[in-house]
């Protein structure tokens, strides 16, 4: 299971480089301001299952099936 870590605003801007390196390793990064969580950085695509699951699952509401 990828790892997933938490870090503030000021700590990711004080150190991109190295968040993006784990990114890069597969980790999930949540970024929090003030304890509230307001972003998540991961690969690009992940996830990418999801939503074209949801939007079919979308497509058939509207279909009423």
């Amino acid at each position: 299971m990828d790892e997933v870590k938490a870090v503030g605003v000021k700590d990711l801007k004080n150190d991109l480089s190295s968040f993006l390196r784990d990114v890069k390793a597969g980790s999930r990064i949540l970024v929090t301001d003030r304890g509230t969580v307001v972003a998540e950085l991961r690969q690009p695509g992940a996830g990418a299952q999801q939503l074209v699951a949801d939007s079919e699952i979308e497509e058939w509401v509207s279909e009423g099936r």
